[in-house]
């Protein structure tokens, strides 16, 4: 594989996982108002802190034109913001269930 491949690989995934943020965003902002997450975080929260590995992926993209290590540091970042704010949502989601 040649670097011009991986880095549209890497834009590819990096594009996808801010979709992934902001269509959780979306699914935030559109929730019922009995919904867990409007009750317990409120509506506006939840929304900024969904959107939030997206601006930073999209950001890290940017820098990633002049500064490749620090654009790509910067997408990782939003990547991993992303990843825990999924898990955290799986994991209270799944201890309100046990309960």
């Amino acid at each position: 594989m040649n670097a011009s491949a991986a880095g549209k690989g890497f834009i590819g995934v990096a594009l996808v996982l801010a979709a992934l943020s902001v269509a959780v965003g979306l699914a935030n902002y559109l929730a019922a108002e009995d919904s867990w997450v409007v009750q317990n975080i409120g509506r506006t929260r939840a929304v900024l802190m969904a959107v939030a590995p997206a601006f930073l992926i999209s950001t890290g993209l940017g820098i990633n034109l002049r500064w490749q290590l620090l654009g790509g540091g910067v997408v990782v970042v939003g990547a991993v913001a992303l990843a825990v704010l999924m898990l955290w949502t799986i994991l209270v989601k799944r201890k309100e269930a046990r309960e």
